[in-house]
């Protein structure tokens, strides 16, 4: 698996990276190899905690303009907290944060510190509802999916 990682880690390719002569058919692509990663992070068969934590900071901690980017973005999120959201809450103050907090450092609009916490998740899942005048109308049912998944994942802890 560590060769495996090292592609995977060599390919994460955000959609907001992508040139402006947008692809549908590299997005989903990129989707398909994001959903994997979620999936296999979610069953602790790769490490990875930053992978998602940059998803969530593209989307919701970062001013955005083009809207044809966000509609992956909320795929992607939806993939990482479904498949993998559940590992990803118990990892907050957990021994991977240590490894992580210099990949993962906050965008324009967190305050907050790098790493991931309570307080990022939380703020987060108030950034959701925020994002839906960016996406096509499909995806802001998706935005709602996840914020719902969010709180189940937060009862599941408590």
């Amino acid at each position: 698996m560590p060769i495996f990682e090292t592609c995977m880690a060599e390919s994460f390719m955000l959609p907001l990276h992508m040139d402006d002569d947008y692809d549908e058919e590299i997005a989903e692509s990129n989707l398909n190899l994001k959903s994997l990663m979620a999936r296999l992070f979610g069953k602790k068969m790769i490490v990875g905690l930053e992978y998602p934590v940059w998803v969530f900071r593209e989307a919701l901690e970062e001013p955005h303009q083009r809207i044809f980017a966000m509609n992956p973005l909320v795929d992607l999120m939806k993939e990482w907290i479904y498949h993998s959201g559940e590992v990803i809450y118990a990892s907050i103050n957990g021994k991977e944060l240590a490894r992580i907090v210099k990949l993962t450092k906050p965008g324009t609009l967190y305050n907050g510190e790098s790493s991931i916490s309570h307080d990022r998740w939380k703020f987060w899942k108030e950034k959701l509802p925020g994002i839906a005048a960016f996406v096509s109308g499909g995806k802001k049912s998706v935005l709602k999916e996840i914020e719902r998944k969010m709180t189940e994942i937060e009862n599941l802890n408590e």
